[in-house]
């Protein structure tokens, strides 16, 4: 079983993460691709007032086996189409829950905005045959 956690902050925080109003992209959560088991993504804000920019990201490459600089990122759709952006203002109380039921081999967050405040990012997967 995959479980991973990180988080973006504007102040001085512990374990993995970015500190910065710019973040970028947060830790990589790295999966079990071969076993192909659903994995759940959960986003949520330490307040409805974070305010933030946050998508996220997922990608079909095994990062242990390709190198940092080919992998293909793809941003989580909406049912547009178009990309899906995440904010507390409208994901504060509720937070974002999202299942990949195909296999993917990796994911994060990624931030253009963060003014205050923190934003986590969870990541369970199953495991077994």
């Amino acid at each position: 079983m995959v479980y991973f956690t990180t988080q973006f902050s504007t102040t001085a925080i512990t374990g993995s993460g970015a500190n910065s109003t710019d973040p970028g992209a947060s830790a990589i959560a790295n999966l079990n691709w071969i076993g192909g088991k659903p994995t759940t993504v959960a986003l949520s804000f330490s307040s409805s007032t974070t305010n933030c920019d946050i998508t996220i990201q997922y990608t079909l490459d095994d990062i242990q086996r390709v190198a940092s600089t080919t992998v293909i990122w793809a941003s989580v759709a909406s049912s547009s189409g178009t990309v899906a952006h995440f904010g507390s203002t409208t994901f504060f109380d509720p937070g974002v829950s999202l299942t990949f039921l195909n296999p993917i081999a990796a994911v994060r967050m990624n931030s253009t905005t963060l003014s205050s405040g923190i934003v986590y990012l969870k990541v369970l997967q199953g495991e077994g045959w």
